[in-house]
């Protein structure tokens, strides 16, 4: 993982091995981009991870509008891949963006 890449941003990349690999998982649930995991048996699986709990992904893979569920326990890897669309997007962004509207 590169060292400018922060927790939970686009590019962040975190292996099983890691100690803190089931926070990860849960972060990925309030990222609101894509990721990339890397399951047992070597499928990679690019989604939108909408929850995660007991020990199981919920997840919409891309091109596809079914619900996948997989066990956490198959995920060797997972990856921050696509951009968080919310990401610097707050409440008071979108109100001073219409107020210029109004005004302009």
């Amino acid at each position: 993982m590169p060292s400018d890449v922060k927790f939970g941003e686009q590019g962040f990349f975190a292996r099983r091995t890691e100690p803190d690999f089931d926070r990860v998982l849960q972060s990925a649930v309030d990222y609101r981009g894509d990721i990339s995991l890397c399951l047992v048996g070597g499928e990679k699986v690019e989604a939108f991870l909408f929850n995660y709990r007991a020990g199981s992904l919920e997840l919409f893979e891309n091109g596809s509008s079914a619900v996948r569920k997989i066990p956490s326990k198959d995920v060797e890897s997972i990856e921050f891949s696509g951009k968080d669309e919310a990401k610097g997007k707050s409440w008071e962004d979108w109100q001073n963006k219409k107020l210029e509207k109004k005004t302009s």
